[in-house]
């Protein structure tokens, strides 16, 4: 049987961190993004940023987006219809995509 995961640290994380809420919400409006274009939009120092996208793939709250091209209908924020990967791009997951 599986062993049930307590939570509570990892939302009361979320609720004490301003910066990895930060991140999340981005998710939650962008769907789909990479490091360095959640920094030009949250202005947190990308290493920072890396850290916490981490942080929350840690959590179950985000997953590598896997796919070889990304369309404006996954990536909310995009300006063009469709681009080919050149980064590593994260997605929010159902979990995630709850508002904590």
């Amino acid at each position: 049987m599986a062993e049930a995961h307590d939570y509570g640290a990892e939302v009361a994380e979320l609720l004490n961190d301003y910066e990895i809420l930060r991140v999340l919400r981005h998710f939650q409006v962008a769907r789909v993004d990479y490091a360095k274009n959640v920094t030009r939009y949250t202005e947190i120092p990308q290493e920072r940023v890396r850290r916490h996208i981490e942080r929350l793939r840690e959590m179950g709250l985000l997953d590598i987006y896997r796919n070889t091209s990304i369309k404006r209908t996954e990536a909310k924020l995009k300006k063009s219809a469709e681009v080919h990967k050149h980064h590593t791009y994260f997605m929010i997951n159902r979990k995630g995509g709850s508002s904590p």
